[in-house]
This record gives C-alpha cells, structure tokens and sequence, in this order.
C-alpha cells in the first residue's frame, strides 16, 4: 500500500515539473522542514557567539587589566613628576632667602605635621647645632619656632600655635608701625598695634620686627585682614593670615648662631 502511495507521488511530481505547476508535495515538504532547519542554524549561531563570546570575554577582561595597570602606573608617574617638579621649585625658593649675617642657615626637611597642636617635626637636631628657641623658616616666610631637640631631630610650634609670639611690623610707606603677633590656636595670628591711630589696614604686609635678638628683621609673617580697635587697651588689632601654608611644603630652614 505505502509502495503504491510512493509510485503515484513520483508520478503526480513528474508530471507537475513536466507541466510547469506547482509541486505542491515538494512545497509542503520544504514548508514542513523550513522552520526546523532554521531554527537549528539559529542554535548553531548562538552555539557559536557563546563559545567565541566566552573565549573573547576572557581575553578581553585580561586586556582591560593590562589597560587598567597602565593607566594606573601613567597617573602614578605624573604625580611623582609633579612632587619633584614642585620639590625643585621650593628648594629654588629656598635658595633665594637672604643672608642673616648673625645666623646660619641649616636646611631641612619637614618629616612630621601635627595640624591639631600647631606643629611639625623636622629631620634636624643638636648635631646640626639646632637648639630650642631657633626660628624656622620656608619659602614663603616665617615658620615657627624650635621647641624641642634631640640629637636628629626637632619639633617646632607654628606661628600659629597659642604659645607663639614675635614682634612684627606693619610694612607700608604710610606706617612702619611695630607691634606684637601671636598665635591663636587657629588658622590665623592676631596682630597688636600699640596705638590708637589706623596702623593697619587689611591686606598690610606683616615682617618680623627685628627689635629682638631671636629673629632677624624682615621675615614675612603674613597678611593683615579683619582690623578693629580694642577701645579697653587703647591699641589697634588685626588677624594675620600667615604666608606659609605648612601643609603644602616639605622643605624648611632653620636660623642657628
């Protein structure tokens, strides 16, 4: 019976492609086998992109990593050329600080900053003639004061730490006034003018005096800002931004006879 069924769909198929119709058994075979097919090449890709996708992701994320250290050694780098550019700079500063013909200067590094008790600690001590009560000074101006030394070592209370003070001038072609600048436990000195007149007026550069033998004349200490008269003493005040910002410095120098 399937033999007889088989001969007369060769027949009915000869005679369709004979007669130029439609071969409908073909059309409904394709038609039947049209969506498997493909749908198994669909899986063949997919099986494919998976495979290429897992190989590729590892090689990818090993590329990422290799791109990640590089940059990361890039910026590394950039700031180590940074640091010393910086370095270069403030030593060339420091090299430019006058000659104190009564002091020499010893330079040094700043190896410890202590921003909550106003202090530093730097890299020199009694073997380099370094003793308590030798100013300390930076690029920019006035530093501090040594407070205590050991043989390499010592440690210095900022211009701005509560037991600091020195005599300062107000430096302006209208007043050369002299006055006391003392530390406040804060970001900022307070600067006391003896006199009732206007002596200072914000933005005044403030020296030392000289009118002592611990620090020689001339020294920026910093800039006058807020003034106010403090009517109960008869003297004129100000707040003194000092010139150095010791967080940003590494380098110092300090005045020994």
């Amino acid at each position: 019976m399937l033999g007889l069924v088989g001969v007369l769909l060769g027949i009915y198929q000869s005679s369709a492609k004979t007669g130029g119709s439609v071969d409908l058994v073909s059309s409904g075979v394709q038609l039947a086998v049209r969506y498997p097919v493909l749908a198994m090449n669909g899986v063949a890709d997919w099986t494919s992109d998976f495979k290429s996708g897992i190989f590729g992701a590892n090689s990818l994320a090993k590329r990422n990593r290799l791109l990640e250290g590089a940059l990361a050694q890039y910026r590394a780098d950039r700031s180590a050329m940074e640091s010393l550019r910086k370095d270069l700079a403030e030593t060339r500063e420091i090299a430019k600080l006058p000659a104190y013909p009564t002091f020499k200067k010893v330079p040094c590094d700043i190896v410890g900053y202590f921003p909550q008790t106003h202090r530093i600690m730097l890299n020199v001590g009694t073997k380099r003639m370094i003793k308590p009560g030798a100013p300390v000074i930076g690029a920019g101006g006035l530093i501090g004061q040594v407070v205590e030394a050991s043989p390499t070592s010592c440690y210095v209370n900022l211009v701005t730490h509560s037991d600091f003070s020195v005599g300062a001038r107000v430096v302006r072609a209208q007043s050369q006034e002299a006055g006391i600048a003392s530390g406040q436990a804060a970001e900022t000195m307070l600067l006391s003018v003896y006199t009732e007149g206007v002596a200072v007026q914000p933005g005044d550069l403030i020296t030392t005096s000289g009118l002592s033998t611990v620090y020689p004349e001339g020294i920026a200490i910093g800039h006058a800002g807020k003034v106010w008269p403090n009517k109960n003493y008869g003297i004129q005040e100000a707040s003194i931004q000092p010139v150095v910002d010791v967080a940003t410095i590494r380098h110092a120098v300090v005045l020994v006879r």
